[in-house]
Parts: structure tokens; sequence; C-alpha cells
């Protein structure tokens, strides 16, 4: 099971019966990313610049290899970025 970075548990793992979730963010203001632990998937906050209210981009409950863990954060990565990139970019006429 993975170890929770923070959240509302304190550092403690979860009952057995419940999932736990690694949600991996990115802050949409200064770039930061960060993993965090948790019983649901949750909104989150950056411990960086303060911005509220951040979606994980990916939630991870653990099942599946490492290496399927991995391929996904991956392509979800690249999905973020793609999509921030597309954000960023001058529309015409605006």
């Amino acid at each position: 099971m993975a170890q929770p970075s923070s959240g509302p548990t304190g550092g403690q793992e979860p009952a057995e019966e419940s999932t736990w979730w690694t949600n991996h963010y990115r802050c949409p203001c200064c770039r930061h990313q960060w993993d965090d632990g948790w019983d649901a998937q949750v909104d989150d906050d950056c411990p960086e610049c303060g911005m509220r209210s951040i979606s994980a981009y990916f939630s991870d409950d653990g099942s599946g290899t490492e290496e399927e863990r991995l391929r996904q954060l991956e392509r979800a990565d690249a999905e973020l970025e793609q999509e921030q990139q597309l954000e960023a970019a001058p529309r015409p006429g605006v």
C-alpha cells in the first residue's frame, strides 16, 4: 500500500477495507507538481503557492503492476501538459 505524503490521516495507513489513492497534482498557477495520499479522489491546495482546490490529474488506487501504473501516470502527465499548452496558446481574434 502506498504511504501518504500528507493528508487528513496524518501519515497513517487507511483501514484495510478502504481504498487508498495516490493523487497526482500539478498547479496551473506555478506548475509545481506533487503527490498526496488520501482515502478519496479529492482536490488539494498547492503547497508551493497556496492556490486552492486543484483537482488531481491522475489518481492511482495501487491496483495493477508498478509498470502499468507508471505508464498510466506518464500518459496522464503528457495529456495534462498538452492541455495546458493549448490553454496557454494565443487564440485568433482574442
